[in-house]
């Protein structure tokens, strides 16, 4: 092969990167329960960053008791919809951006989203009902995070009624009259890519043929729920010995067929923490009594960074290319910038989907140890999306200017309108031979 076309060959390349490094999603998690975190923690809608992703989805929505129409959660029905509002006034920023609500959770019991795919009649119910329930409150799609078909009091039968089902949505969602401004609604599924929980809840390869993508977890594959309780980090890039990491997960759902471009890498933005049983036995696997001192919920990036910032050792777990940290008796695997950068990697070096973020509210998005939202930039970077966003942050700046140098050319213009009024009723007065009278 001559030099010529092995440049053009890497021209091509370099073409075909730029091309679909803005293409790779941005999927970002909102949780409604972000805003009544503490004050550090909590993450109102108003201050997210409207750049930093390509699509937001708002987690959760539920089901009422007949599993056919979507209901905000806890009955603060009002509360909840007003934080719609102002969920959607990021579109103000960045007009480009796509919102989503997700539907399902852990909170909803899977015994409801049995009774949506039950029969025909409810999946039919359902689709309209969501439809009208998207457009109403502004949402240009939908995600489903059923937890789990086939489990939970579901029966297996609703492995394939969930094919059934998504089938339905998509081509209601694809068929309907939709107003003149909006976009057709997007359907997408969130899941649990393991393949001890596909292999009894999902069809991944059919379900993929009927939604725009699959938001898939690449997290919680470990914790304080296992029997025995070991310290292992809950979401390893790599594994020597695990099936359970990021780089296989994602290779095994392209050889299963699920396409390329529809599979989403989850990326936590928090860790998981342990009580150690033997504090003189720290290292990864050791044996542990529970959960840490986030009680099981997940030990968020926006307080983990300040035990290292102050000093506490991160140490790398070397054949799963993760960090962890021990203070004192407790053990947290999470992942840091670098480990996130590698995880999106994957995404553009495979050409995948893109990435999905768990939550916005856990990343340091305050930047109290430093950047704001250090684990999304670091995805950006992963992705090679850095000049995309420094891009739209550009413009939102010029577009800022100039507005600003619109409204100052408006005062000015007033300003000139009532010098020349001024003038012209002086002249006025002059000519009548009268005196303006002050105040």
């Amino acid at each position: 092969m001559d030099a010529k076309a092995v440049l053009q060959g890497v021209l091509v390349l370099l073409l075909h990167i730029i091309l679909t490094a803005a293409e790779y999603k941005r999927v970002c998690y909102y949780s409604g329960w972000s805003l009544y975190r503490d004050k550090e923690r909590g993450l109102a809608p108003e201050d997210i960053d409207p750049y930093l992703c390509t699509h937001i989805v708002y987690a959760y929505a539920t089901l009422d008791d007949t599993g056919t129409r979507i209901i905000v959660p806890n009955g603060y029905e009002s509360e909840e919809l007003n934080l719609f509002r102002r969920f959607h006034s990021m579109r103000a920023k960045n007009e480009d951006l796509v919102m989503m609500l997700s539907l399902g959770g852990w909170a909803t019991d899977s015994k409801l989203f049995s009774k949506t795919v039950s029969s025909l009649e409810n999946m039919q119910r359902f689709a309209e009902e969501a439809i009208n329930y998207l457009r109403k409150h502004d949402f240009d799609g939908l995600d489903i995070d059923w937890q789990f078909p086939a489990t939970r009091g579901s029966p297996p039968e609703d492995v394939e009624n969930y094919y059934r089902f998504l089938r339905l949505l998509q081509w209601e969602f694809e068929h309907e009259e939709e107003p003149d401004d909006k976009s057709t609604l997007i359907l997408t599924i969130c899941v649990d890519p393991t393949v001890e929980r596909a292999s009894i809840s999902y069809d991944l390869p059919r379900y993929a043929r009927w939604v725009n993508w699959i938001n898939m977890k690449m997290f919680d594959f470990s914790g304080h729920w296992n029997d025995p309780i070991i310290a292992n980090h809950h979401s390893p890039l790599y594994s020597a010995h695990d099936p359970k990491n990021v780089n296989n997960l994602s290779r095994y759902w392209v050889n299963k067929g699920v396409p390329r471009h529809k599979i989403v890498i989850g990326l936590p933005m928090y860790g998981r923490s342990f009580s150690l049983a033997n504090t003189n036995y720290t290292q990864p696997g050791a044996p542990a009594i529970g959960p840490g001192s986030d009680d099981g919920d997940g030990y968020p990036i926006s307080q983990l960074c300040h035990l290292i910032k102050n000093g506490a050792r991160e140490m790398m777990i070397a054949d799963k290319r993760v960090p962890y940290v021990v203070i004192g008796d407790e053990w947290v695997g999470y992942d840091n910038p670098e480990s996130i950068k590698q995880k999106a990697r994957i995404a553009f070096n495979n050409f995948l989907g893109g990435v999905m973020i768990w939550t916005l509210d856990m990343d340091d998005h305050r930047g109290a140890c430093g950047r704001p939202y250090p684990l999304i930039n670091a995805a950006l970077d992963g992705l090679n999306a850095r000049h995309g966003y420094n891009e739209l942050i550009t413009n939102a700046r010029q577009d800022q200017a100039q507005q600003a140098a619109a409204k100052k050319e408006i005062y000015r213009q007033r300003a000139l309108g009532w010098e020349m009024q001024d003038k012209q009723e002086r002249i006025h007065h002059q000519q009548r031979g009268g005196r303006r009278r002050g105040w």
